[in-house]
């Protein structure tokens, strides 16, 4: 679901089901052309920790960043490239609600 915003800003939320399965656990769903099983717990718990263990320590001497740096790397470049309405980005990007072209692009953090 998209909020669009008069000034042309946008916020896009996820949408959720959430049921309990034949052995009494929760499940989701997330809403789209049909509705597909997710996790979004684990997936936001497998990126705060790799913000936590991939993001320079602050503590370190040698570093002059902030902390989570990573969390801020992934925004910039999320709104790069949603500023180039020419590219075609990853499978599984939205862009204007339709998923479009795949392209193969592959980022390493090591």
């Amino acid at each position: 679901m998209r909020i669009q915003y008069q000034e042309g800003y946008h916020i896009d939320v996820a949408v959720y089901r959430r049921f309990i399965n034949e052995n009494d656990e929760y499940e989701y769903e997330h809403a789209g052309s049909d509705w597909a099983k997710r996790h979004p717990r684990s997936i936001r718990k497998w990126f705060n920790e790799r913000v936590k263990t991939l993001s320079p320590d602050k503590a370190n001497e040698d570093v002059s960043v902030e902390n989570n740096q990573l969390r801020r790397i992934v925004k910039l470049l999320k709104m790069f490239c949603r500023s180039r309405s020419n590219w075609s980005l990853p499978g599984g990007v939205k862009k204007n609600g339709q998923t479009v072209a795949k392209k193969s692009i592959n980022i390493e953090i090591l």
